[in-house]
């Protein structure tokens, strides 16, 4: 993968993320994705991009090795052969989704609680608005 690939999908990543208001919010993490999530402290964000090979834990509040966090983000799935693009985890129970670029698996989301993620919406729906696998909505 060139440099310029990788540069561009971790811009990509990037940009959902840093969208965080901390004006009203107490200090904490917010926006967490597997890779990258944001901290509010004394009313300032902070975006924090994990280095490669590693991702958030949950249970830490930092990034660490993969084979150390828990599922979904200690988890990697195969974009080999997959298009860019967002796809749901079926082995989570739609409540999440990875990122493929480039064939390159960019980590898990999660979605909201109670939510689980459309692919043809290409977001995190009630199940009532999702087809199923993951959802009660017919056709």
């Amino acid at each position: 993968m060139t440099f310029l690939a990788v540069f561009a999908a971790a811009t990509l990543l990037s940009l959902a993320h840093g969208e965080t208001n901390c004006a009203a919010l107490p200090d904490g993490h917010y926006s967490i994705g597997c890779k990258v999530y944001d901290v509010c402290t004394n009313h300032v964000l902070t975006t924090v991009e994990c280095p490669i090979n590693k991702v958030y834990n949950n249970v830490t509040k930092q990034c660490d090795y993969q084979n150390h966090v828990a599922p979904p983000c200690g988890l990697v799935r195969d974009c080999t052969h997959k298009a860019d693009g967002s796809y749901v985890d079926l082995t989570l129970n739609c409540t999440s989704y990875y990122t493929c670029s480039h064939h390159v698996y960019f980590g898990h989301n999660f979605c909201t609680p109670g939510t689980v993620f459309d692919e043809t919406l290409g977001t995190c729906v009630w199940p009532v608005d999702a087809k199923p696998p993951c959802g009660t909505k017919t056709p």
